[in-house]
């Protein structure tokens, strides 16, 4: 909600204590939070921070399609 709001760098810390916090092994959960962290930082106009977490959920579920189409956006 925090970058919804244009407080980007609240919402990072906020993403970035969540991820710290991470515990369960399910890879469609953290490629999940990492898709949303991109999603946010792509909405901001940043797409090399978005690039990097597209890639990074791609890179913990490489079959999350939804992640795979927008890294693939980046990087074709």
């Amino acid at each position: 909600m925090l970058g919804r709001l244009g407080r980007f760098e609240e919402a990072e810390a906020k993403f970035k204590e969540a991820e710290d916090k991470f515990r369960s092994g399910a890879p469609a959960s953290l490629a999940w939070h990492l898709f949303q962290r991109g999603s946010m930082w792509q909405r901001a106009g940043d797409q090399d921070k978005a690039r990097e977490y597209f890639g990074e959920a791609v890179a913990r579920m490489p079959m999350y399609a939804h992640a795979v189409v927008h890294y693939v956006d980046y990087v074709s």
